[in-house]
C-alpha cells in the first residue's frame, strides 16, 4: 500500500469507521486521498450541518498530518439507492401469499411516505402489529406497518379492505409509466387501468358502484360483508387475478386514482374495489 493510501485508510479507520466524536459532536462521513506533485490532497466529506467547523477540521487534521493539505466537502449521510415500484409484489413478513404495492401516499399533516396496500396484504387480515416488517419480493424489507382500518366479522359491514406502511428512506419511489393526478369518483361505464403483482397492467371497465358483497377471507375471518363495491369486469382478459390485490384503480381519461382492489371471483372475470376517497378519508392520507 502506497503513502497515499495509507494516510486515508488510517484517517479512516480513526475518525470514519470508528466512530469518532470530539466535543462538537462532528461527523465525518468518508475520506480520499490523492497526490498532486509533491503535495498530498485529503479529501474529507463532512455532514453538511456542520460547515462552521471547516477551521477546525483543517487544524484537527493538519495537526496529525504535516504536509498534508485538506480539502473539505460536506454532504448528506450516503445511503443504498434501491427502488420500490408500483405494482411490486409485498406482503407483511409472515404472510404466505403475495399482494401489490398499489401507490404512494403522505399522511396529512406528517412527512412520512407510506406504501398502501390492502389488510390483508400488509396486515395478515387483522393478524399483525404496528410496525411489523413488510416484505418486498423475495426477501427486502422495505418499510414497516404504520396503519390498517381492522376488517369486521360477519354480521358487521366493512367499507374497506387497506392498510399502509412506512417506506424506509433509501428506497426511490417508481409510480411506473405516470403518476395519478388526484382522487376521483368512480362512474358507471368508466374505463379504468391497473397495475398489478400478477398480471401487471390491465385495463377493464367498471359496471356498478355502490355495490353489497359477500367475500370469504377464510379461515381467519370467514365470510364478510362489504358495501359500497366497485365492480370491474376486465377488458381481452381479466382485469385482476389473486396477487393483485392492492392495486390502484385508475381512471384512464382523468389519470385519477377511483379505488384500489380487494377481491374477485375464481375466473377473475370481474373484481371488486374499494372507493379510494373512503381509502383516504379513514386513514387521513391523500397520493404522495
Amino acid at each position: 500500500m502506497n503513502k497515499v493510501k495509507q494516510i486515508a485508510y488510517r484517517i479512516a479507520k480513526s475518525f470514519v469507521w470508528n466512530g469518532f466524536r470530539e466535543k462538537k459532536h462532528i461527523k465525518f462521513y468518508g475520506v480520499g486521498a490523492f497526490k498532486r506533485k509533491e503535495e498530498i490532497i485529503l479529501s474529507i466529506y463532512l455532514d453538511e450541518k456542520f460547515f462552521n467547523y471547516e477551521d477546525y477540521i483543517n487544524q484537527l487534521f493538519q495537526k496529525f498530518y504535516k504536509n498534508v493539505k485538506v480539502k473539505i466537502t460536506f454532504c448528506e449521510k450516503f445511503i443504498p439507492y434501491m427502488n420500490l415500484s408500483v405494482g411490486d409484489k409485498v406482503r407483511h413478513k409472515k404472510l404466505r401469499g403475495w399482494g401489490t404495492l398499489g401507490g404512494f401516499c403522505k399522511e396529512l399533516g406528517t412527512s412520512y411516505k407510506l406504501a398502501i396496500s390492502n389488510n390483508h396484504v400488509f396486515a395478515n387480515s387483522n393478524n399483525a402489529q404496528l410496525g411489523d416488517p413488510l416484505e418486498k419480493y423475495p426477501n427486502q424489507i422495505f418499510g414497516e406497518l404504520y396503519k390498517f382500518i381492522p376488517l369486521k366479522p360477519y354480521p358487521k359491514i366493512n367499507l374497506v379492505d387497506v392498510a399502509v406502511g412506512i417506506i424506509y428512506e433509501e428506497y426511490k419511489l417508481d409510480w411506473i409509466n405516470r403518476k395519478p393526478k388526484a382522487i376521483g369518483k368512480p362512474r358507471r361505464n368508466m374505463l379504468v387501468y391497473k397495475y398489478g403483482a400478477r398480471i401487471g397492467y390491465t385495463e377493464g371497465i367498471i359496471e356498478n358502484t355502490g355495490s353489497l358483497f359477500i367475500v370469504n377471507y377464510g379461515h381467519h375471518l370467514g365470510e364478510l360483508n362489504f358495501k359500497d363495491c366497485i365492480v370491474i369486469r376486465g377488458i381481452n382478459g381479466p382485469f385482476a387475478l389473486p396477487g393483485d390485490s392492492g392495486s390502484l384503480v385508475i381512471a384512464k381519461k382523468s389519470n385519477k386514482v377511483v379505488g384500489m382492489i380487494f377481491s374477485g371471483e375464481g375466473r377473475g372475470e370481474r373484481c371488486l374495489a374499494n372507493p379510494f376517497s373512503y381509502i383516504a378519508k379513514k386513514l387521513k392520507i391523500d397520493l404522495l
